[in-house]
């Protein structure tokens, strides 16, 4: 059995190949978090709620440590696999009952 080579990795290419980071998240995930503190902090009027963005992002950096696209592939199987809102209206799996 012959040694085979290791792999040469390119850091270069990996860079140009990732997506747009903030703070260690996606962008997807940055903006995310902000909105759902946002959205929090709005609703209930209390600023300690705005602490809340700390554990948020700490729980995305989790997520998108080995593979930083796993929020744009979650937005992608939301826009692709979920139902249409109006199913109820029309009794169809349709946007539009024409």
């Amino acid at each position: 059995m012959e040694h085979q080579e290791a792999i040469n990795e390119d850091k270069v290419i990996i860079g140009l190949t990732r997506p747009t980071m903030m703070f260690w998240v996606t962008f997807e995930a940055f903006l995310l978090n902000g909105i759902v503190t946002a959205f929090i902090f709005l609703a209930t009027g209390n600023p300690v709620f705005l602490l809340l963005i700390i554990p948020l992002h700490i729980i995305a950096v989790l997520v998108t440590y080995k593979d930083p696209r796993k929020f744009e592939l979650l937005f992608l199987k939301l826009g692709k696999v979920s139902k249409p809102f109006n199913r109820f209206i029309w009794k169809i799996q349709c946007y539009s009952p024409f």
